[in-house]
């Protein structure tokens, strides 16, 4: 739309007469142009004479350019501004004014031109930027409390041993800190596997629909079974409050290490296609709401006035997919299918992008991989490391914060493919160490970055031994606890 700028609509009577061909003008505040007349007053009804438009209560041809008038114009990136007819009769540049300060993210603004309304939000779930606990408590405050839920999520496929034995032996370099805490704190430690079956196929190795379901595991397994064990059976997690002096109350007998790695002896006998951040979510789903945890059995583990700390022991990338994929379809199992050899290579495959475009099943070295996928069939897609990040700062909607992340898996980097000894493509270990190697977790380590860098960490599983990883977590979780 044109509009006419107030101070400037007066028009000389010479350039009037020159326009009108020296018709009859009047005299008045329109410079005496003849109302009607192009440059004089609109009729009272809006109108003017021939082809002339009524802008601002001045007729004016449409699309022409007179001295003082103004228009509407856009600039870059669609930004809406106005632009003036000089002297001369000739419209100048279109001008916008700053938007950037109004708390708005315009269509034409992003995080990089406009910080202050593009860039990090109160209530997005992130303590960043200028955001401060005054300013933002949402994002950046937490409960005062002296409770702590720690979920473990544990691989339990083939190559898992050695490091379930090192997460065991050293689970006490997590506690030792804990316990040395100043006031009395209360803790419950639950452990659920990777096992989250294959959807709706029972391939090799995962035998079962669903698999562990997410329940947290109580069955003892471990050497250290018949001196530490809960007190009923029929519970689901360790549970003890503790102070500088000692344990207060708890509900097993023995040493919390021990009754620990009773139950995380899990074994290695899990799904091959392991969903671990599927598992996490099917542990705590409901929990948080009056209808309480979808897993019936987990009741009482999770508490809404808790820290929670989930942390992931792993030697592969998540493979998480909805229950009613396809990508796990065990009909398909040549080089030439559309899914390829029924092997965990479909999770990388499926499951990533590098440099842009389908990793492929050649031989050879892989450079810029991400977590993506190419091909549009949603049977065969994974599920967004967003969606599990977002899961669980919505379990704390008032201080999102007060959760923890911790992955333990192998570096995203190098990637790397070569045969296996059926000729099939095969995810080479990005790293290895004393107790055993890792395959690149991408995906993992893209969930990481959807949280805080002091409400997430990510180590190696690739070490001598996981001492030194124990140590690590456990004083980010002395750091947030009060």
């Amino acid at each position: 739309m044109r509009r006419v700028a107030t101070s400037l609509v007066m028009l000389s009577v010479g350039l009037c007469v020159a326009a009108c061909g020296g018709r009859h003008v009047s005299s008045g505040d329109d410079g005496g142009v003849a109302v009607g007349d192009e440059g004089g007053h609109c009729y009272s009804n809006g109108t003017c004479n021939g082809d002339l438009v009524c802008l601002s209560t001045y007729c004016v041809r449409q699309g022409s350019c007179y001295p003082g008038l103004t228009e509407d114009c856009t600039c870059a990136g669609d930004q809406p501004g106005t632009r003036t007819c000089n002297g001369a009769g000739a419209w100048g540049s279109c001008q916008c004014a700053s938007t950037c300060g109004n708390d708005v993210c315009e269509t034409w603004e992003d995080d990089a031109s406009c910080p202050a309304d593009c860039g990090p939000h109160c209530g997005d779930g992130v303590c960043q930027g200028s955001e401060t606990i005054a300013s933002c408590p949402f994002d950046c405050a937490v409960l005062a409390t002296e409770k702590l839920d720690i979920l473990f999520m544990i691989d339990n496929s083939n190559s898992m041993e050695p490091k379930q034995v090192s997460l065991k032996q050293y689970f006490p370099d997590l506690m030792q800190p804990l316990a040395s805490l100043p006031g009395s704190h209360d803790l419950h430690l639950g452990i659920v596997t990777s096992d989250l079956g294959a959807g709706q196929f029972t391939p090799p190795s995962c035998d079962t629909i669903g698999g562990d379901q997410g329940i947290l595991q109580n069955t003892a397994k471990g050497p250290t079974c018949t001196t530490a064990h809960l007190v009923n059976s029929s519970d689901r997690f360790l549970s003890l409050t503790f102070d500088s002096g000692g344990v207060l109350s708890k509900n097993f007998v023995g040493k919390v290490e021990d009754a620990f790695a009773c139950y995380a002896s899990i074994g290695t006998g899990g799904c091959g296609f392991e969903h671990q951040l599927a598992s996490v979510r099917a542990a705590l789903d409901g929990c948080a709401g009056d209808a309480g945890c979808k897993q019936r059995q987990n009741a009482g583990f999770f508490r809404k006035d808790a820290y929670l700390a989930v942390i992931v022991l792993t030697d592969e990338d998540d493979c998480s997919a909805p229950t009613s994929s396809t990508l796990f379809d065990p009909t398909q199992t040549t080089l030439s299918s559309t899914l390829g050899p029924l092997t965990s290579y479909r999770c990388f495959e499926f499951g990533n992008l590098c440099n842009g475009a389908d990793p492929g099943r050649t031989s050879g070295e892989r450079t810029g991989c991400a977590p993506g996928n190419k091909d549009a069939d949603p049977g065969y897609q994974l599920t967004p490391t967003a969606d599990f990040a977002s899961f669980l700062k919505a379990l704390k909607p008032q201080a999102p914060r007060m959760v923890y992340v911790a992955v333990i898996a192998a570096p995203p980097a190098p990637v790397s493919v070569l045969p296996d000894a059926n000729g099939y493509p095969d995810l080479q270990p990005a790293c290895t160490g004393a107790i055993g190697s890792g395959e690149p977790a991408l995906r993992l380590t893209q969930f990481v970055s959807h949280f805080d860098d002091d409400r997430a960490s990510f180590s190696s599983i690739c070490q001598n031994d996981l001492q030194q990883v124990m140590v690590d977590i456990a004083y980010d979780l002395t750091q947030i606890l009060p």
